[in-house]
């Protein structure tokens, strides 16, 4: 039964979307530019560029190779249960 469990927090962690910055257009005056994404977006979101992704990521704490995607804001729930 444990490892159900385990298996459906991987699952769920791989097919959640981790919360890619996609923003094209400046709108406030406080945001920065990522010159390898070409986006912009707002420093107090704690945004960082994943170089295995090649995107801006919200509130990333890695690139996962066992789930092949990035746990960030969206997804982090579900790899750390």
């Amino acid at each position: 039964l444990l490892l159900l469990v385990e298996y459906y927090f991987v699952f769920k962690t791989s097919l959640t979307h981790p919360k890619v910055v996609m923003n094209k257009k400046k709108t406030l005056l406080d945001n920065v530019y990522c010159n390898i994404c070409k986006v912009y977006y707002n420093p107090k979101n704690k945004v960082e560029h994943c170089n295995f992704c090649k995107v801006c990521v919200e509130k990333m704490d890695h690139h996962c190779v066992w789930v092949g995607k990035c746990v960030a804001k969206n997804n982090a729930f579900y790899f750390f249960e």
